[in-house]
């Protein structure tokens, strides 16, 4: 009898992070997208806590705010100096994926490969979800 063996090759973290999901882009930055919480995360995708109900296979639109520290832990993919240039600050990443499976209490997404960092210049309370577009101007790291 073979052992049950760990399919996850990346790492993950129970970070207590809040989620903003979307179907759809525009919803996400300018309008009321669903508000979750991560379970745990890591570089390749994200098991949310929500009562929103996604279809298997469906995409999704993220946003969420993780610290330097956070995102080290996360290694996605980004040379030493542009993982400096965030050095003390919180960064809001936006993604995209795919939802690989439903629970009762959330759902499993794989992040594609397009991601997108942008560091919080002002400090603002992270329950305010209406923060202003200005916040993701930054270029996309692939």
């Amino acid at each position: 009898m073979m052992q049950n063996r760990e399919r996850r090759q990346k790492e993950r973290f129970n970070f207590d992070i809040p989620v903003r999901t979307s179907r759809d882009p525009e919803t996400l930055h300018h309008g009321e997208p669903e508000k979750a919480s991560a379970a745990n995360i890591s570089s390749g995708g994200i098991f949310i806590i929500t009562t929103d109900v996604f279809p298997l296979a469906s995409k999704v639109y993220l946003k969420f705010l993780v610290t330097y520290d956070q995102l080290k832990k996360l290694c996605f993919i980004l040379s030493y100096e542009s993982l400096q240039s965030y050095h003390g600050q919180e960064i809001w990443v936006t993604a995209t994926g795919i939802v690989i499976r439903i629970e009762e209490r959330g759902i499993g997404i794989i992040f594609d490969e397009n991601y997108q960092l942008s560091p919080l210049r002002v400090k603002k309370h992270v329950s305010d979800w209406s923060s202003p577009v200005s916040l993701f101007p930054s270029a996309v790291f692939r």
